[in-house]
């Protein structure tokens, strides 16, 4: 895909993924190549549009089924790999991404057919998979107390119960286990500094890019 490199950020709820993703800015602010960060659901204004219909119902409404829940985030997936992220791969950008197809895995895998749901996967993004994801990761009942106590909760998703945020952290490393080659696990409970010094050694290592200011 061009001379790009995509790297996508996964993890569940309070894993510190704004938090590494904005200290990965400040470092591309003061970098020359074209480095750029997005987000799913969204990452286009056709896909923001379809992340508010996901991430805002509320109980009151009828409640969104998984399958309706995977065909919605695979939808605005399809237009965001359509036209952000391949457009920006074959000019020879950086794309980090926040969450991609390993988020749908882990929070609508299991409850629906895996092929079924690999074939939507697939149909979304044509088959463009990270070059290298960090799945930053640790025990839910720490990390979203975490975030509750920043008063960081806001959707649906992160006001699930204890349950919930066990099974996605367990469907996560499942598929870790799928794809080692291109997961990587970084312990999520460590320090702000310690975790971002282990994400650049393995952007260092593993895709040969360093930043202009830590590659001296």
């Amino acid at each position: 895909m061009g001379n790009g490199l995509f790297i996508s950020i996964e993890g569940g709820e309070g894993v510190g993924k704004t938090t590494l993703i904005n200290a990965l800015k400040s470092l591309a602010e003061r970098d020359d190549r074209e480095i750029l960060f997005t987000r799913e659901p969204g990452g286009t204004p056709r896909a923001e549009e379809l992340r508010n219909i996901l991430l805002n119902t509320t109980a009151s409404e009828d409640a969104m089924s998984v399958a309706t829940e995977a065909l919605v985030i695979n939808a605005a997936r399809s237009d965001h790999v359509d036209n952000f992220i391949r457009p920006a791969l074959m000019r020879g950008a950086l794309v980090v991404c926040d969450r991609y197809a390993d988020s749908t895995r882990a929070y609508q895998g299991g409850k629906l057919d895996d092929v079924l749901l690999e074939s939507v996967i697939r149909l979304a993004t044509g088959g463009l998979e990270p070059d290298m994801t960090i799945l930053l990761d640790g025990d839910p009942a720490v990390l979203v107390s975490r975030r509750m106590t920043r008063g960081d909760v806001t959707d649906r998703f992160e006001q699930r119960d204890i349950e919930f945020h066990n099974g996605v952290r367990e469907a996560f490393l499942k598929t870790q286990e799928r794809f080692p080659e291109r997961i990587h696990i970084v312990d999520a409970t460590r320090t702000q500094e310690d975790v971002l010094a282990a994400v650049l050694s393995l952007m260092k290592d593993r895709l040969g890019f360093t930043f202009s200011e830590t590659s001296s």
